[in-house]
């Protein structure tokens, strides 16, 4: 097994609080959720060395770069900070992250005279412009342009192919759904570090309501499957595990006495709100 890049081992972020263990490994896109003042930015803010955890250790064999508060140089401009950043004289690599932040016109403008989100793109350069390490990204992915967003994804996806990993705290469903595992913290608490489809499957059930003639037929057709099974005359409504719920549907469709299939899936929406 490969060597991980960075371990979390039993961290805690306050006394007596459930601790986290984690391993980051080569070009994994991790995605840290959870309310307000939960623990998202004390966690980075541990991972990257700034903030020091009630218990455990954190051990890492590469270089972590951190984009958290837009806070400048006074003079500095898009460019000067992608060229601090750069390891080598590499300018395609400048070019290819200024412009995916929406920044290659402004490029030798002072940031001071930026606009707010063209401030916040300038927040990502340091963590972008690196090809190697581990990226943390306190928050700032939710605050870009949806054009600047899409743009900046595909170079993080791309660093990904490359070994190069990612931690970011965001609150949208949808960018945490892209990532490879997913941390939930609350009041400063680890609550849940695994995949997104082991989080949904912990937490809710997907939903099959069958319209069928023989409900008798049906029920023993679906019953190894099903958590909870409600009858009434021509439907059937059951409950299973999303692991499941494929080999459910596989099962029933097509059958004789059936007439449709409709099926709730649970999504990750529904999941943080029964945890969090």
């Amino acid at each position: 097994m490969a060597t991980p890049l960075a371990v979390l081992d039993r961290i805690q972020l306050r006394a007596k609080a459930k601790s986290l263990s984690i391993e980051i490994q080569s070009g994994e896109l991790i995605a840290i959720m959870g309310p307000a003042g939960g623990g998202k930015s004390h966690l980075l803010e541990v991972i990257a060395g700034a903030a020091k955890p009630a218990d455990g250790k954190f051990t890492s064999e590469v270089t972590i770069h951190f984009c958290g508060d837009p806070i400048f140089p006074r003079r500095a401009t898009p460019l000067s900070l992608a060229r601090s950043a750069q390891s080598t004289k590499d300018n395609q690599r400048t070019i290819i992250v200024l412009n995916a932040l929406g920044l290659t016109d402004v490029r030798e403008q002072p940031v001071v005279r930026l606009s707010q989100s063209q401030m916040i793109a300038c927040t990502l350069i340091e963590g972008l412009i690196p090809e190697s390490g581990i990226t943390l990204i306190d928050g700032l992915l939710d605050l870009l342009d949806p054009w600047i967003l899409d743009r900046t994804l595909r170079v993080i996806l791309d660093d990904l192919e490359l070994g190069k990993s990612y931690l970011f705290a965001t609150h949208q469903p949808p960018l945490a759904e892209q990532a490879d595992q997913l941390i939930l913290v609350k009041e400063q608490s680890m609550v849940f570090a695994g995949s997104i489809s082991e989080l949904i499957a912990r937490t809710k059930p997907a939903e099959f309501i069958i319209e069928c003639d023989d409900n008798s037929t049906v029920a023993a057709l679906v019953e190894p499957f099903a958590i909870s099974i409600k009858k009434s005359p021509g439907r059937i409504v059951f409950t299973t595990h999303r692991g499941q719920s494929l080999a459910a549907k596989l099962l029933t469709h097509g059958y004789g006495p059936i007439r449709t299939i409709t099926v709730k899936q649970p999504t990750l929406a529904d999941a943080l709100k029964t945890l969090i």
